[in-house]
């Protein structure tokens, strides 16, 4: 009795492998973003989309759940789908990722790519490079603290000539 069981439990576990496979999920894709993660506020996008395989659609996704665009293949080779977005919004900023459907059966999502959305403007265009050192940028100077930079200098001009005239007019010993 306990061979059918196991031959029966064996067969069952083949068949839903097997059922898996042929209904199961493509490969993942791959997500990248051109110039990179971080984009300043007004600035393009483009999503780049790969797939290890040749696929008849790609399918953007913003935060696991909305769709952002759909778009067919024009080539048979053709492995890669870029989406070009833009002018970047603040809204715009989530998690992104890909899926691509081939003999209609869509693959696992891709990893997800946070991208993020800056006010000011970004110095490093692309991903860093986790091997190597960050160097640390700066934010560019406003108009106001041009203004107080200004003002601090008139002071310091006018307190230098109250101390020059102060020396000058003392009366000197003989």
């Amino acid at each position: 009795m306990a061979p059918r069981s196991t031959t029966l439990l064996g067969l069952v576990l083949c068949l839903g492998q097997t059922v898996r496979f042929q209904m199961g999920a493509r490969p993942k894709p791959s997500i990248s973003a051109e110039p990179g993660r971080t984009i300043p506020l007004g600035q393009n996008v483009t999503f780049v989309c790969r797939s290890p395989q040749s696929f008849s659609l790609f399918r953007l996704i913003k935060d696991s759940k909305i769709v952002i665009k759909d778009e067919k293949n024009t080539s048979p080779d053709q492995t890669e789908m870029r989406f070009p977005m833009g002018p970047v919004e603040a809204s715009m900023a989530g998690r992104y990722s890909c899926v691509y459907l081939t003999s209609q059966v869509w693959s696992d999502h891709s990893e997800e790519l946070e991208l993020v959305v800056t006010a000011e403007e970004v110095t490093q265009a692309s991903d860093p490079d986790p091997a190597l050192p960050s160097v640390p940028t700066f934010p560019k100077h406003t108009v106001s603290n041009s203004i107080r930079l200004g003002l601090a200098g008139v002071v310091l001009l006018i307190l230098a000539a109250i101390l020059a005239e102060a020396w000058y007019s003392e009366p000197k010993s003989q």
